[in-house]
């Protein structure tokens, strides 16, 4: 029965500091690897932590919440982009 008691203390220990050290974790993570994926899921995570310092009765679900939705919108828009910009630079060449 630990191990639940012990991974929710965890989640709600989750603060704003925590989404953006994550982000630039991915970021960094992203800057090592090939593609854009792991960059997308550093600025959601950014962008939940920044939500947090600013909203006081961000609850730790909501965060998660947020960082999800986040990141499928940033993803989606992301892959959007580099396929336009991908069009462009077939159109120049």
């Amino acid at each position: 029965m630990d191990g639940p008691v012990m991974i929710a203390s965890l989640y709600q220990t989750i603060g704003p500091w925590s989404w953006m050290i994550l982000g630039l974790c991915l970021i960094a993570v992203a800057v090592l690897l090939p593609g854009l994926f792991f960059f997308w899921f550093g600025l959601a995570a950014i962008g939940v932590g920044v939500a947090a310092l600013v909203l006081a009765g961000f609850v730790w679900q909501l965060q998660i919440v947020a960082f999800l939705a986040a990141a499928c919108l940033i993803v989606l828009a992301g892959r959007l982009w580099t396929r336009r910009r991908r069009a462009g630079d077939a159109e120049e060449a």
